[in-house]
């Protein structure tokens, strides 16, 4: 057993549990899009969406400048696409990208911009912290208007035409984790009904992979926009879509679509290029044949990273090996893990430690870091307490990251160590597992699992269940839980096991604790 496990008996169903557990109702999810918070909350999106309007009327230059995550894909996607939806044509993309660009507005943009003779910048799903190239773009006399969803310093916020975060101090706004394609959709509402058009039910989709791929809690709005599309799946006609679907299994559960919301932004995540372009975004803007050459090229692209994910396993051992209990701190000195897998490297060794972790990279002269953590730490606060070693730094509280200039290395790691030995008692009080019912092993069967279909998406503020199954044995055929930790080569025939089973989106029962059957601490 390697985390405590909280929890009480109880004679009820395992759903009633559940519900009892997190203080929660049926009717909690029963929320639809009428209930959502009107989007004019938003600060400044009246004036964004005045001055879209006036660019679109007068056929002034759009640039649309993005993120090269999933997230910064969709929330891309939405605009370009409601442009052409609109009858509008006079608009562009960027995508930097992030194995050669750093995060947010860089110089190389801004050359970009002249080259298009823009008239107005919109960025997605970034551009906040970039306040001082927000005013070198304005003198241009390019005007500027960010939609961003990330933490940033209140008394430093850009000078742009308009600024909407739902972060924002003076946002009234009454939900602020949205991701940032979810701030994309609010803006594409907003002239929609300014302009009386319908909105795609396909838009629905795509800011359900954006905010699922950013791993935003699926609490409020976000999880009624994503169960919006499990309730009203068949209302989605979208030519990209349905090219997806001709490559996997029959959809048919509420689990199956979850998981062909995976699948989706694990493709779209491909085909990282120069000057601006991005093949994901291109596959879901295509026609016909191009459609098919994009996500060739994007297919083949996910295959090697693939690839990559398992090399992966042998550096995780490692780092694992030589685990000192200081707080990780990995730097890729040879150039063993690519950038975009930082991060994912960075989640697997938080799911195995329980432990905040930081990734180092070289790039450029200088060093790229993808931080995560679990509960009971923020990897925000602990890269404020290290300001003073780094050039900037964003995210949020579970996951973010920062560029340094080498010779700081060694102070930053001080400083972090430091802070990590501070908070080191909150993290090791928050190794544990709440587990939301107790069930025996026989009641573990696909009508149960399947149950739970009521309270998807699963996510942070709404966590997949966990539940305490009693009586496993190796011996019986329990098809649908899923080992993958190394716990199964753990047991031995002929005992009793209690299980820690944690049902995620996808419907599956994955192991994540056991203890032999006569353990009793609780």
């Amino acid at each position: 057993m390697k985390l405590r496990w909280l929890y009480s008996e109880s004679d009820k169903s395992f759903i009633d549990q559940i519900l009892i557990n997190r203080n929660k109702t049926k009717y909690d999810y029963q929320k639809k899009l009428e209930d959502a918070p009107n989007e004019f909350l938003l600060r400044d999106l009246e004036i964004a969406i005045d001055r879209i309007l006036h660019a679109m009327y007068h056929n002034e230059r759009i640039v649309i400048f993005g993120h090269d995550d999933p997230d910064g894909v969709t929330a891309t996607y939405l605009l370009y696409d409601f442009f052409n939806y609109s009858g509008y044509q006079n608009h562009f993309y960027y995508i930097p990208n992030r194995l050669v660009d750093h995060h947010g507005i860089q110089d190389s943009f801004v050359e970009y911009l002249k080259i298009k003779n823009a008239d107005l910048l919109i960025t997605v799903d970034n551009g906040i912290s970039s306040k001082d190239k927000v005013e070198e773009i304005k003198a241009l006399g390019i005007d500027v208007i960010i939609t961003d969803h990330h933490l940033f310093d209140q008394a430093n916020i850009p000078l742009a035409t308009a600024v909407i975060n739902p972060k924002r101090e003076d946002c009234s706004y009454p939900y602020d984790m949205l991701a940032g394609v979810g701030v994309s959709l609010m803006l594409v509402k907003g002239i929609a009904k300014k302009l009386d058009k319908e909105m795609k039910p396909s838009y629905y989709f795509w800011t359900a992979v954006g905010s699922l791929a950013d791993r935003v809690p699926m609490a409020h709005v976000n999880w009624i926009v994503v169960r919006h599309v499990l309730d009203y799946w068949d209302d989605i006609n979208d030519n990209t879509i349905n090219m997806l679907k001709s490559f996997c299994s029959p959809i048919v559960s509420n689990f199956d679509k979850m998981n062909f919301l995976t699948y989706s932004y694990r493709m779209i995540a491909n085909g990282r290029e120069l000057e601006g372009k991005h093949h994901g975004l291109q596959f879901i803007l295509a026609n016909d044949k191009e459609k098919y050459d994009e996500f060739t090229l994007i297919q083949t692209e996910k295959k090697a990273n693939e690839q990559n994910l398992f090399a992966l396993n042998t550096i995780i051992a490692e780092i694992l090996a030589d685990y000192d209990g200081k707080g990780v701190i990995y730097f890729d000195q040879e150039s063993r893990i690519p950038s975009p897998l930082l991060g994912t490297c960075a989640t697997f060794l938080v799911n195995t430690l329980y432990e905040p972790v930081i990734m180092l990279k070289e790039r450029d002269d200088i060093i790229i870091c993808e931080g995560r953590c679990s509960v009971g730490f923020s990897i925000l606060e602990a890269f404020k307490y290290c300001e003073e070693a780094l050039i900037q730094f964003g995210g949020h509280v579970k996951a973010g990251g920062f560029t340094m200039y080498k010779e700081n290395l060694p102070k930053f790691i001080k400083l972090y160590r430091e802070y990590f030995e501070q908070e080191k008692t909150h993290i090791e009080e928050n190794k544990t597992i709440d587990i939301d019912a107790v069930i025996d092993i026989n009641e573990l069967d696909n009508d149960a699992i399947d149950k739970l279909d009521f309270m998807l998406p699963f996510g942070q503020d709404n966590q997949e269940p966990m539940l305490l199954v009693k009586n496993f044995d190796l011996s019986g055929n329990h098809h649908r839980l899923l080992f993958d930790n190394g716990i199964k080569n753990e047991l031995i025939y002929g005992k009793s096991y209690e299980l820690v089973v944690q049902i995620n989106n996808n419907g599956q029962a994955k192991v994540i604790d056991y203890r032999e059957s006569d353990e009793n601490s609780n």
